[in-house]
């Protein structure tokens, strides 16, 4: 789907609307489609920003974050986002330029703009998103490393989020061997998280690239993990989870890599080991099953030579009462709001489907996330 398919694309954005464009973006509660809708309805960025407050009506957003989006927009802040990106030596990116991240393109939720560090390189489209839990054991550790290395070693961009945890391991490994490797970031690219990854990701900016949809001076805050997660997904053909627990944030960038058609692969665990029944999970739902970095260049789609298969999709892939629709979801909360235990539970979804299909609607905003984890439709 391209950019002038999306609800609101409106094709490509004038150089004197890029800075209110990067403005808007970075309003509270104005994901990729209410910009576009802003967009859309004002006729420009600079029109949304210097426009009345009943622009914001009809977007679905909660009152609180409607008010917050109406009362940040000084006339100065367009400026000062250019200037903080001239600061920290970060481009934005958008929709449709050339360096625009291949992976992207086919997204039906795709970033507006994207903010950039280092350098994407064509054989980047050869990448696999290498991913799992924060509290690694030293095996998962091993493993993740161990893979992440070979697909380096072989050519294969590595992309993971620079978490803690089998993330960090991950581009360690990768640039140990010589290879190219991708961070993707839930903040703004000038306050690196975890703050003790600031050495790795330089590291990772010399070899690669570190990529937010977050302008410069935005914190990291729980609520972006999982839209961060989406683009891991989108960036890799595939995704390996080396070891995740069944609530990890790798499960949710199962479920997008699973949505967005690529393949989704695991490496088995111990059985009764906290850190494996998320894998396992997976494992059952139709992953593919690898252990070594060969078994996933084997199935990577690049790879794979004629007839020789392939990894089944999970978590959220085809199949009886594992992907849940958003029509399902919707229908569900029309009764009222529920939280997300409740939605998984009678959706008879996957967790990782439930989650990642809850991110697209509310990043559509189709659906609101109200405190203490609760959702309720915004069209009742």
């Amino acid at each position: 789907m391209g950019p002038d398919q999306r609800e609101g694309g409106g094709g490509p954005i004038p150089a004197l609307d890029r800075p209110y464009a990067l403005a808007v973006c970075a309003l509270p509660g104005i994901g990729p489609a209410r910009a576009r809708a802003l967009r859309l309805r004002a006729g420009s960025f600079r029109d949304a920003w210097l426009g009345p407050p009943e622009l914001f009506d009809g977007l679905g957003l909660p009152h609180r974050l409607r008010e917050q989006a109406i009362g940040w927009r000084p006339p100065a802040r367009p400026v000062e986002i250019i200037e903080l990106l001239e600061r920290f030596s970060v481009r934005a990116v958008f929709e449709g330029d050339p360096g625009y991240p291949w992976g992207f393109a086919a997204m039906h939720d795709a970033p507006l703009v994207v903010y950039i560090r280092g350098e994407l390189a064509e054989t980047d489209r050869l990448a696999c998103a290498v991913v799992g839990t924060r509290r690694v054991s030293p095996y998962g550790r091993w493993i993740t490393g161990k893979i992440a290395a070979g697909l380096a070693r072989a050519g294969v961009t590595v992309v993971s989020g620079l978490a803690a945890g089998a993330d960090g391991a991950a581009h360690e490994a990768a640039l140990a061997a010589g290879g190219r490797t991708i961070a993707v970031l839930a903040g703004g690219l000038d306050r690196v998280y975890p703050v003790e990854h600031a050495g790795l990701a330089r590291c990772v900016e010399s070899r690669g690239a570190l990529i937010t949809e977050y302008c410069p001076g935005t914190p990291t805050r729980a609520g972006n993990f999982v839209s961060r997660n989406r683009l891991i997904a989108a960036l890799g053909m595939a995704t390996v989870v080396t070891e995740a627990g069944r609530r990890s944030g790798a499960m949710i960038t199962a479920g997008f890599a699973a949505d967005y058609g690529r393949d989704v692969l695991a490496v088995p665990g111990r059985v009764g080991d906290p850190g494996s029944s998320g894998v396992h999970a997976l494992l059952r739902d139709g992953a593919g099953l690898v252990e070594t970095a060969e078994d996933v260049l084997a199935l990577l789609p690049a790879l794979r030579t004629a007839g020789s298969g392939g990894a089944t999709r999970p978590a959220g892939g085809p199949g009886p009462g594992r992907e849940p629709r958003s029509s399902a979801l919707l229908a569900l909360l029309a009764a009222g709001p529920y939280s997300e235990r409740q939605l998984i539970d009678r959706s008879g979804g996957s967790p990782g489907a439930v989650r990642a299909e809850l991110v697209r609607l509310e990043l559509a905003g189709r659906v609101a996330r109200l405190p203490g984890g609760i959702f309720m439709a915004t069209d009742r």
